[in-house]
């Protein structure tokens, strides 16, 4: 349920319908014992934007003072009993204060019969302080949680960067190892036999050199400073002279 009141500079009106009622509102719409339940939209002008707002509604000598949320309303005080009670408001911005004329209204009998006693009590201001303060650190809270995701997330892709560039370069290195081979002249002959179980060397009149084999089964000769080799023999089961 919600009623509605248009606040124009410090003068409130409730607007019952797209009519204006005067300050004495009296209905039987507004019953007793409610909770969270009826609701006061206040439309502001623009003199009342950037105001910290509460409503105070006054009944028997007590007040009770509820914060504006971000839409301006704000809910009946479950206290409020049947009979009349008034309302206000209270706005305030560093040595800026506001305040408007008051409005009555006629709250109707709750006709419920109740074991025990309402425990529903509204909470004091500072209490609605301190749960909009937790509400503000609880989202702070959050957007620290998704900074610090992030940041190891962006961590793990540098460490993995790092990795692929270690990878890069030593696959570099081999490269140029290899062309320096290539360049000192050096021999590459395919075999058919797997690498396990092979032996392989070069002879030349005067001696027998072992020959490196790599892991995908070729073999790597330098060449001599001088002459030929007489052969190249691979043992893997089979002799085969090259």
């Amino acid at each position: 349920m919600e009623i509605t009141i248009e606040v124009v500079n410090q003068t409130m009106q409730i607007d019952d319908g797209c009519k204006f009622c005067d300050e004495s509102y009296r209905t039987n719409n507004v019953i007793e014992g409610s909770q969270n339940f009826v609701k006061f939209k206040f439309n502001f002008t623009n003199d009342w934007y950037n105001l910290k707002t509460f409503v105070q509604f006054q009944q028997g000598g007590k007040a009770y003072n509820k914060f504006l949320d971000e839409n301006g309303c704000a809910f009946l005080p479950a206290e409020i009993q049947s009979g009349v009670c008034s309302l206000m408001l209270y706005g305030t911005e560093d040595t800026t204060i506001a305040t408007t004329n008051c409005l009555t209204l006629v709250i109707g009998k709750n006709f419920l019969i109740k074991d025990a006693s309402s425990t529903e009590i509204s909470k004091p201001l500072y209490n609605q302080l301190i749960d909009e303060f937790n509400k503000f650190k609880d989202e702070i809270g959050d957007s620290a949680d998704l900074a610090n995701k992030s940041a190891q997330a962006a961590n793990e892709a540098a460490e993995s960067a790092k990795e692929a560039t270690e990878k890069a370069l030593e696959a570099a290195e081999k490269a140029n190892e290899a062309a320096e081979n290539a360049g000192s002249g050096a021999i590459k002959i395919a075999s058919d036999k797997t690498v396990g179980g092979i032996k392989a060397h070069a002879k030349t009149e005067s001696q027998t050199l072992p020959v490196g084999i790599d892991e995908e089964g070729f073999l790597w000769i330098s060449p001599l400073s001088s002459g030929d080799y007489d052969s190249i023999v691979i043992c893997g089961g089979d002799s085969t002279s090259v």
